[in-house]
């Protein structure tokens, strides 16, 4: 990917460039806190998963699933978190059986796959002990959503970390739009890329008129 002249530029150097010396920033490393919630954007990005089933989020946890189960079996479900899982289910779904079964499945496998699932190689460990931790702490005794979360976020590093930077945008939108989601969304990766992708389709609408 050809950026900036002739230098090769990954999406962290690029946002590095404009918010600080190059030696002093990582990708993922801590940043001003961001000035506007990215709640928003999460919850678009969850709710869409909800309600249409997304064929690429349910390829990102089948990904996630088929590489941890080639490293070993996942363990027996303690009693005590199933005790919450069906506790969770029936409050959620009280009259409604054949839900509360599926839940109950469902969460059972997902905390047996967050039991088993190891950090892929091309993933930096600091990025994905941060993915992992968010995820928990957003939705502690949801792990089908704490699995979604993973899945996604570990994908959506990998495009960002790979992105191939458009040429008919500008370098000073480019850098702004980049600059922007890294500094508002520095951890939430999958944002950071709907964000991206949105701005450079704005702008070029904006400009085309």
């Amino acid at each position: 990917m050809q950026f900036l002249g002739n230098e090769v530029k990954t999406f962290p150097k690029l946002v590095a460039c404009d918010l600080m010396r190059a030696s002093d920033i990582g990708f993922g490393d801590q940043l001003p806190a961001p000035r506007y919630s990215m709640k928003y954007f999460l919850t678009l990005i969850l709710l869409s998963v909800v309600l249409t089933s997304s064929a690429s989020g349910q390829s990102a946890i089948q990904d996630l699933i088929a590489s941890d189960k080639e490293a070993k079996a996942p363990p027996p479900v303690p009693a005590d978190v199933l005790a919450k899982i069906k506790k969770q289910a029936k409050t959620d779904h009280p009259d409604n059986f054949s839900t509360q079964l599926y839940v109950i499945r469902n969460q059972s496998k997902a905390w047996q796959s967050l039991q088993i699932h190891e950090r892929p190689n091309d993933i930096p460990q600091k990025i994905h002990n941060g993915i992992r931790k968010d995820a928990k702490e957003d939705h502690r005794d949801d792990y089908s959503t704490q699995l979604y979360v993973i899945g996604n976020q570990i994908k959506a590093y990998r495009e960002l970390d790979s992105f191939d930077w458009p040429t008919d945008v500008p370098n000073s939108a480019l850098r702004a739009i980049a600059g922007k989601a890294y500094q508002d969304h520095r951890t939430e990766y999958s944002t950071q890329l709907y964000v991206i992708k949105n701005e450079i389709k704005s702008y070029r609408r904006l400009h085309s008129q």
